[in-house]
């Protein structure tokens, strides 16, 4: 008879890492084997297994209590860590009769890492009794979905082959649907748990969980393989219907709704783990796709929350004075797109005073005004319904009685040509009103927004700044009248025909500067003095102050230089330009009183 295994297989239990594994061997010789015969049968090659630190390994099935550990209990064998070798000896008295089947299993932990099968080898010893080494038999069936996952020792790490996640919405305070894209590169079989941990602080909106199952192994959908998800403490628990096991390799949308918070926030980093009797994924990463949603930079990725309101909102004006022509400008920086599709608009109230032009409009009793945008130039229109705006510019309706203005996002002839004002872009607006005829303070301005998202109404700021000689003139509808505050005037004689001085004092509420055209220039007259006699046109003039004093020619050019005033003998009066200047810093300043004379000759008689 010729000594061999006629049965000499091995199969395992589970192929994913770090996971106790059962390996059942089932032998069958052409001789018997006996304690007798000093038998022993050596499992070598378990390449990766990890075995307690006793070293030695508790059998288990219907030949269990035939071996035995040297000095030891039945049903034991020895693990031989140098040859990675399971080492069954056959206890006083026992035997595996030839041609007779025996079944027995020992359980270990595979590795951590992935492997594939390796070669396992039998071999006996014994006095008579000896089978030389071979290669022990396997049947290969798929186990959790891995082809082969019966192969001893063939291991396998599980983990998301995808794990993508993203929102709907970035907006704060909106209704938010988070969905979840996820591949397991193992069968998950019930009972199972997927936790999404790092949802700190939000409200999840209850009946509103969907799940999608797309599988490799039947590709119609099933539905509903999630009944509902739980957020507790930060973490959202997924709940399933009993018996219902996902297939490998199967994508398996999730989507759940949430109320986002009120306030701004970074998106965190949201995790997911995975649990089931038959193993467990640590708490991994999701990934997201970091792209921009409602013009938010990182919108689609969970939780980066962002207010809609105006980061930028600056207004200013070019003239204080009462009843002048005045152009208001209006910086804005959005943090979320307003987009014409939506119907968007932008509102400023608050611009008390401000009177405005109508221009002509099919709009009934609507004020239609013209409206300067940068960079883009036809970027409002009058109402929701307008696809064109006035000669290619913008446009708004303003409401008198409301002290309002709108400027609704155009939207274009056609659907691509619908205008955005795009998220963090700076747009510059400027509209001409005309003053109110009374002084007053500014007025308390603000800016909201509506269509894409209901942007937070919030104040305008306002510069400040020094403009025509008034302090925080640059504030939008901040209104003074220019006025002269001294204008006293003396002379130095009463005798007839005498040469007699005439002193001004003067001093105004604003500041008088250069004009931008040098050929308007700017000046103070004083008339009326009535029979003065000066000799030709032009008069020599003397200028004091404690202050800044400023330099006063007879005309705008400047002509015969500083110090003169122009003489008009039919009225009898003299009139001061301010001298031209290259660097345009001459200047009459406000609240400073300076001091002008000139000399005249009286009448030849009493007046």
């Amino acid at each position: 008879v010729r000594f061999e295994f006629t049965k000499k297989s091995i199969s395992q239990s589970t192929p994913v890492s770090s996971r106790i594994n059962t390996l059942t061997v089932t032998l069958q010789a052409t001789v018997e084997l006996s304690a007798a015969d000093n038998s022993t049968i050596t499992l070598s090659n378990l390449t990766g297994a990890v075995v307690n630190a006793s070293q030695s390994l508790v059998l288990s099935g219907d030949a269990e209590g035939k071996f035995c550990m040297a000095g030891g209990a039945a049903g034991n064998a020895a693990w031989i860590a140098e040859t990675r070798s399971v080492e069954l000896t056959l206890c006083t008295g026992e035997s595996l009769p030839a041609n007779s089947e025996a079944v027995f299993s020992f359980e270990i932990t595979n590795p951590p890492a992935a492997q594939d099968p390796p070669t396992i080898r039998i071999k006996t010893r014994g006095a008579v009794a000896i089978i030389d080494p071979s290669d022990m038999a396997v049947a290969s069936s798929p186990v959790l979905g891995i082809a082969g996952g019966s192969l001893p020792l063939l291991v396998v790490v599980p983990r998301y082959d995808r794990k993508q996640i993203a929102q709907n919405s970035p907006l704060s305070s909106s209704a938010n649907t988070i969905t979840l894209t996820l591949t397991l590169n193992l069968e998950l079989r019930p009972p199972y748990a997927l936790a999404l941990a790092g949802l700190g602080g939000l409200d999840y909106v209850a009946g509103s969980m969907l799940a999608l199952v797309k599988s490799s192994v039947a590709p119609a959908a099933v539905l509903d393989i999630f009944s509902d998800v739980y957020l507790s403490n930060g973490t959202a628990t997924f709940v399933f219907q009993t018996g219902v096991s996902l297939p490998k390799g199967s994508t398996v949308t999730l989507s759940f709704t949430i109320n986002n918070p009120a306030t701004a926030r970074s998106a965190p980093v949201l995790t997911m783990s995975v649990s089931s009797d038959d193993f467990a994924v640590a708490p991994f990463a999701m990934i997201s796709s970091h792209a921009k949603l409602f013009g938010v930079v990182n919108g689609t990725d969970p939780l980066q929350i962002e207010v809609p309101r105006f980061s930028t909102a600056h207004m200013t004006q070019s003239a204080p004075f009462t009843s002048a022509a005045n152009t208001l400008q209006l910086e804005i920086v959005g943090t979320v797109n307003l987009k014409a599709t939506d119907d968007s608009k932008i509102t400023v109230s608050g611009l008390a005073g401000a009177q405005v032009e109508c221009i002509p409009s099919l709009l009934v009793d609507t004020c239609v005004v013209a409206i300067t945008a940068f960079p883009i130039g036809a970027l409002f229109c009058a109402s929701t319904t307008s696809v064109q705006t006035s000669l290619g510019k913008s446009t708004g309706v303003y409401d008198a009685s409301a002290a309002t203005l709108v400027l609704t996002v155009c939207r274009g002839t056609t659907p691509s040509a619908a205008k955005i004002v795009v998220a963090s872009s700076l747009y510059t607006i400027r509209f001409g009103i005309t003053n109110p005829s009374v002084a007053q303070v500014s007025p308390g301005i603000s800016i909201s927004a509506s269509g894409t998202a209901p942007f937070v109404t919030g104040d305008v700021t306002k510069p400040g700044t020094e403009i025509g000689g008034v302090e925080g003139g640059a504030d939008p509808l901040k209104i003074v009248e220019p006025e002269l505050t001294t204008r006293s005037i003396e002379q130095s004689t009463i005798m007839i025909d005498a040469v007699n001085t005439i002193t001004a004092s003067i001093a105004a509420n604003v500041g008088m500067k250069l004009p931008e055209d040098p050929e308007v220039g700017t000046y103070v007259s004083m008339c009326c003095l009535s029979n003065a006699i000066i000799s030709g046109d032009a008069v020599k003039l003397s200028v004091r102050g404690d202050g800044a004093k400023p330099e006063l020619c007879k005309d705008a050019a400047g002509t015969g230089g500083a110090d003169w005033g122009a003489w008009d003998a039919a009225t009898f009066g003299v009139t001061m330009y301010l001298c031209p200047e290259t660097d345009r810093t001459n200047q009459i300043y406000a609240n400073v009183e300076f001091v002008v004379s000139f000399n005249v000759t009286n009448p030849g008689e009493s007046q």
